[in-house]
């Protein structure tokens, strides 16, 4: 855990995880001066099945068989079961993430990809795997952070005046095509 402002890095000195609060507090050496800084933190989430958070969520194709995508719900203050965050929704801040996954699957977010990487790993270092980058969020709440990974198909379209795209994410399968979808 690092904090840099005005080119000077400090590293926590101390993690204090409190679990049944689902707080985690950070002591550096020194008082952090008032003002903007990046606060860094590195670590491993996993997801659930409970629907909150970041979650496992089941879904059944045509042919009766069960497949899963990853998905988020933060609202209200659940952003903190998925990543270490100020997870009250009056405080903003903007976010820069990443996500790690099979190179197969559909990785999205808030924002545009800013860059992907694949790279082979594992145990055996033949699986393929992609790290996808997002482009950084405006300022916002943690409520309002979505990502999702799983097989999805899109119909985008550009809004009329050229300024948006409008884009709808389904499940493989549902009949749902960019030559047949419409916006």
């Amino acid at each position: 855990v690092t904090f840099e402002y005005d080119n000077e890095v400090l590293m926590a000195k101390q993690v204090i995880v409190d679990v049944n609060r689902t707080e985690v507090e950070f002591k550096f050496p020194e008082e952090l001066r008032k003002g903007a800084g990046v606060l860094t933190v590195k670590f491993v989430g996993t997801n659930n099945d409970k629907m909150c958070g970041f979650y496992r969520s089941r879904y059944t194709d045509l042919d009766g068989e069960s497949h899963y995508m990853l998905t988020t719900h933060f609202e209200a203050w659940y952003a903190r079961r998925a990543f270490p965050c100020v997870d009250e929704p009056a405080r903003r801040a903007i976010f820069k993430i990443t996500i790690t996954t099979e190179a197969d699957k559909q990785v999205v977010s808030n924002m545009p990809v800013a860059s992907r990487e694949v790279f082979k790993g594992g145990k055996d270092n033949k699986t393929v795997y992609q790290s996808v980058e997002f482009m950084p969020t405006l300022k916002m709440s943690t409520y309002l952070i979505a990502f999702c990974v799983g097989d999805f198909e899109c119909v985008q379209k550009m809004t009329k005046n050229g300024t948006l795209v409008i884009r709808v994410l389904c499940t493989p399968d549902t009949g749902v095509r960019p030559s047949n979808g419409k916006l």
